[in-house]
């Protein structure tokens, strides 16, 4: 079993209310502090989406074996913007799940990709208010820089979910 050292995902960007608008904040200085623990390796972004209370948070820190995620009780929004969490190599992942890959990285550490999480705040709820479009539209405005940026997207739907609610998904999350 591999074991790594919890450390506490960093908020990199949230929503707040100002004179009864909701704005979006970009903490860049926290975000670039993370990325530089990379170093010159190639970097991989993971995004977990979904609804409040699906279990994003426990998907990121289960993947990563981080149990510095704040994880909540299955009733009350606990996630609160995005956060960053990472750099994982991704060697790592690849013995805390026991694959065998072959050599793709010419053995060249420098080659290896780091892999960073993004755990991102669910979209329907009402910690901002009871306007869900008015949330929403700020949570796309939020989540959009990084859904961009990730190349790996986890999204977790309702129990037995059908097409249309996935395309409802698609279309709330249109830019």
């Amino acid at each position: 079993k591999v074991n790594m050292r919890s450390r506490y995902p960093k908020q990199i960007s949230f929503i707040k209310e100002d004179n009864d608008e909701l704005k979006v904040e970009y903490k860049n200085d926290v975000f670039e502090d993370v990325l530089k623990r990379a170093g010159s390796r190639p970097i991989i972004f993971i995004s977990c989406l979904g609804r409040y209370q699906q279990g994003k948070t426990t998907i990121n820190s289960g993947i990563s074996g981080n149990l510095g995620y704040v994880v909540g009780n299955g009733n009350k929004e606990t996630t609160k913007g995005v956060y960053i969490d990472g750099p994982y190599d991704i060697n790592y992942l690849y013995q805390r799940f026991n694959i065998s890959m072959r050599e793709y990285f010419n053995g060249s550490e420098l080659l290896t990709p780091l892999i960073y999480f993004f755990d991102i705040e669910g979209y329907d709820g009402i910690m901002h208010g009871d306007d869900l479009e008015r949330n929403n539209k700020a949570f796309i405005e939020m989540c959009t820089p990084f859904l961009c940026l990730s190349s790996i997207f986890i999204l977790l739907s309702e129990p037995n979910a059908n097409v249309q609610e996935i395309n409802n998904f698609i279309d709330r999350v249109k830019v």
